[in-house]
């Protein structure tokens, strides 16, 4: 994965409005699907250019143009021209490092945003993808950097299935849909990363498999904070997307929009709870090491302190000079062990009394 700075590096020099490819590798070509639907037809078609995408384009339907694939600058830019894009929000679109923002011109409105959502190899990674959402009257066009891991498969769902109020309705619903699609992706997320922290906490709890909760703790961190720097601005989008007072947004929309909004904010406040829970634990678990490691440092300083009067004893009757008074005693070596002996028990139940055993 190229990093925001690597991809902007690449940009230097370069005329506005130019598309460069992070990834030079080779890619399968973009693919693109036409969803159009009323009250009574949907129709769903897999066409071949922008311009047999735009001919679908009908007054008494909603149509619903989905690109999968922002690496063919050639399609994004034929895009543009038929549908009246200013080429720097084109450049915007194709992309894929874009804050998620929000731009409002006289006839479409563009929304950027950016899908975090769980890895599908690793359950504790996460991938990114930005998707753009154009509004026009009539059309809906959305702009996906990959698969996003099925966002949109309930909303394309419904429509097929005529399910709920999408068919009756016109573009701006289906355009709150979409949306209201990929912000609940987030609490996928935040669930899984929150199961994850109840885990740790039960261990931490048990004391099972401790040196290895500092470690799990990273990605998952990783993830908090990737979701967290593209839900902060989502937010904002969303608020100045209620806020705004384009005559595409129906009237009847604009209460469903202001719900979306509110679940931009709670993904941000789930982001900063998740983090503090997830603080919590490390500091939990760092608490509960420090008291085994003081643990331990107690027992071995008090078998350390018990055996320096004994080895005091040892050495003193090790030094065998011949004039000791009790070198040839017959009863010199059991008293010294049991002097040893007494002192080690004396020492024991000293701090056993104070305590400290």
């Amino acid at each position: 994965m190229h990093s925001v700075f690597d991809i902007l590096s690449r940009k230097r020099g370069l005329s506005p409005g130019v598309i460069t490819d992070p990834d030079e590798r080779p890619k399968a070509p973009p693919t693109i699907e036409v969803i159009e639907f009323s009250a009574t037809v949907c129709e769903k078609h897999a066409v071949a250019t922008p311009a047999d995408a735009i001919q679908r384009v009908k007054p008494d339907r909603v149509t619903w143009i989905n690109i999968d694939g922002l690496w063919d600058s050639n399609l994004l830019h034929e895009f543009g021209n038929l549908l009246e894009i200013h080429p720097l929000l084109v450049e915007d679109i194709g992309t894929p490092i874009q804050r998620p923002k929000l731009e409002e011109q006289e006839d479409h409105l563009l929304a950027v945003v950016r899908l975090v959502s769980l890895g599908s190899e690793d359950p504790l990674s996460t991938s990114e993808t930005q998707v753009s959402l154009l509004l026009r009257e009539h059309l809906v066009v959305t702009f996906r950097e990959g698969r996003c891991g099925g966002a949109f498969d309930s909303v394309r769902g419904r429509i097929e299935a005529n399910r709920g109020r999408i068919r009756r309705a016109d573009a701006s619903y289906l355009f709150y849909a979409l949306l209201d699609s990929l912000v609940d992706q987030s609490f996928v997320l935040l669930a899984a990363v929150e199961d994850r922290i109840v885990n740790l906490e039960e261990r931490v709890e048990t004391n099972q498999n401790m040196p290895d909760i500092a470690a799990e703790t990273l990605p998952l961190r990783r993830a908090i904070s990737t979701l967290k720097r593209a839900a902060a601005p989502a937010r904002d989008m969303l608020g100045n997307l209620v806020r705004c007072d384009s005559t595409l947004i129906a009237d009847s929309v604009r209460p469903f929009l202001q719900d979306v909004q509110e679940h931009g904010v709670h993904v941000v406040e789930g982001a900063d709870t998740v983090r503090d829970s997830l603080n919590a634990v490390l500091e939990a678990h760092r608490s509960a090491v420090g008291m085994r490691t003081n643990e331990v440092m107690r027992v071995l300083t008090i078998i350390a302190s018990v055996f320096i009067p004994i080895t005091f004893v040892a050495g003193v009757y090790g030094m065998n000079f011949e004039l000791m008074p009790e070198l040839r005693s017959p009863w010199g070596y059991p008293v010294v062990l049991g002097v040893m002996g007494c002192l080690a028990g004396g020492m024991l139940w000293f701090f056993r009394k104070r305590g400290w055993l």
